[in-house]
């Protein structure tokens, strides 16, 4: 589908549910916001946020699978977009800060009947072109990515130069729009060139690649007090002044180094992505690499302990750079695609990989994790049962015995014993007599968004265009098919009429 705007970032605003059980039953529906633009510069190309309604499985056909509901103008490109995972709030990076919008939820009739819509709506939480504060620092340059902290209280901007902006978000309840939302700006040195990619795990761990070929995880040290931004209207001039002055100020603070990675595939790698297991936190990070001449690849890491309370804070205190317990380690490393990988994405649930390549294709793996149960978990539930009456202990045992050996619950989730990534499919078909490649779009995929229900993915590009495709059934496979039998039947033609020849 053609967009009016170039397209960088996508990113998912949640289900809208339809209700019309009469003719349809409920359909559940997956808001999507693209986002990008021609820049701040009299391009004549706009800026913009347009939201979308995605729908993989419709009964009646005449319904479309991908349809607007909303376009939100914005004076500048933005080039990254994230969601709060605790409030309904939305985050693009434009320029060298980000603009900050709610998304609440209205319905709405549509035609005839009893059909009725529950959508979303997407509006700015101030009237400013930008909600961070105007600061003059060596290390605010142009921002790259964006993204919020697991509660939602901070937002953290990436940067071109390797630094990383923290500011703290505004109380909503007294939040209005003139005052500010964000403030208590800190900013620490990450990586000595552009960072290309950032992601917060569920456990307030940050892992931040770099041009630098480096992948550093870390996290805001505990001791580390950020200002809290206040909405209180000035009265005075004096108080104008403080607030102006208060806003302007930007102070550096030393993050708490988890680990430092490095490329795994060839020391010519680049690190291109990087995305935590959204169930697993910051046990199992997946990096995506680019190796000039040889194509992309994923490398999964996992920590090879949970760090324990005592021991993490009792580092922080000491200021240890990378403590014992928090070592990580290299699984796996395939090959996923012979082009630049661009972008990649888990699924919500995380059984899913997607891959977006420089060359227009698509990959999608599914993420095998086996789980066992540690020995010393194992001897634990067997003292514990052994103190019990013989029907507890029976139904302990039991349990043990019935575990699932993927993703238990968090509180009786097993230790990580071996992770596989398996290929679903690729736009990219190679067979022993020739190689067809279905190109989703003419420029490089931008962003890729795994719906919630596993059953379609939306890919976007600067190309003015977004493309919505089926996770089972890709059309291009049906295609490569189409091509070998024309292939064989000329073949067998060709074979009959040298066989026969003239009378």
């Amino acid at each position: 589908r053609v967009v009016d705007v170039p397209v960088f970032a996508v990113c998912s605003l949640g289900t809208a549910q339809r209700s019309d059980e009469e003719a349809h039953g409920a359909v559940s529906r997956e808001l999507v916001a693209i986002a990008g633009g021609g820049g701040a510069a009299k391009t004549g190309i706009a800026n913009s946020i347009e939201v979308f309604e995605v729908c993989s499985e419709l009964e009646d056909a005449s319904e479309e699978k991908l349809r607007s509901v909303q376009v939100v103008p914005l004076h500048d490109a933005p080039v990254s977009a994230t969601v709060c995972r605790t409030s309904k709030e939305l985050a693009v990076a434009i320029g060298t800060g980000c603009k900050l919008f709610s998304v609440a939820e209205k319905s709405e009739e549509r035609g005839e009947g009893p059909l009725k819509i529950s959508s979303a709506s997407v509006e700015a939480l101030s009237s400013k072109e930008n909600d961070a504060p105007r600061v003059t620092h060596k290390g605010i340059t142009r921002a790259a990515h964006i993204a919020y902290n697991r509660d939602g209280s901070r937002v953290l901007l990436a940067y071109e130069s390797g630094r990383v902006r923290v500011l703290s978000r505004a109380s909503k309840a007294s939040s209005t729009s003139n005052s500010a939302l964000l403030c208590g700006d800190r900013i620490a040195a990450i990586h000595s060139t552009s960072i290309t990619d950032m992601d917060v795990s569920t456990d307030d761990v940050t892992a931040t690649v770099g041009k630098d070929k480096r992948c550093v995880l870390w996290r805001i040290p505990a001791n580390e007090s950020l200002t809290v931004a206040t909405s209180s209207q000035s009265n005075g001039e004096g108080a104008g002044e403080k607030v102006k002055k208060e806003e302007t100020s930007m102070e550096s603070f030393t993050p708490f180094v988890v680990a430092e990675l490095k490329p795994r595939c060839a020391r010519t790698a680049q690190l291109r992505a990087v995305r935590f297991h959204p169930e697993r936190g910051s046990e199992l990070l997946f990096i995506g690499e680019v190796v000039p001449k040889q194509g992309s690849f994923v490398s999964i890491w996992r920590r090879s302990a949970s760090p324990s309370r005592s021991s993490s804070a009792k580092a922080e205190e000491t200021s240890d750079i990378t403590p014992p317990d928090a070592a990580y380690s290299c699984v796996l490393e395939q090959k996923v695609s012979k082009h630049a990988l661009t972008s990649l994405e888990l699924s919500g649930d995380g059984s899913l990989l997607a891959i977006g390549t420089a060359g227009s294709t698509l990959a999608l793996f599914s993420v095998v994790i086996r789980t066992v149960m540690a020995s010393a978990r194992k001897q634990e539930k067997t003292n514990q049962a052994s103190a019990e009456s013989a029907e507890a202990r029976t139904e302990v045992l039991t349990k043990d015995a019935t575990e699932p050996s993927v993703f238990d619950t968090a509180e009786n989730q097993g230790d990580l014993s071996n992770v596989a990534l398996v290929p679903l499919w690729t736009s990219e078909q190679t067979t022993p007599l020739l190689t067809h490649e279905h190109s989703l779009h003419v420029l490089p995929i931008s962003g890729v968004h795994i719906s919630s229900d596993l059953n379609s993915i939306l890919t976007a590009s600067p190309d003015y265009s977004i493309s919505l495709n089926s996770v089972s059934a890709p059309d291009n496979a049906w295609r490569v098919i189409a091509v070998l039998l024309t292939f064989l039947v000329l073949l067998v033609a060709i074979a009959l009429g040298v066989t026969l020849g003239p009378n």
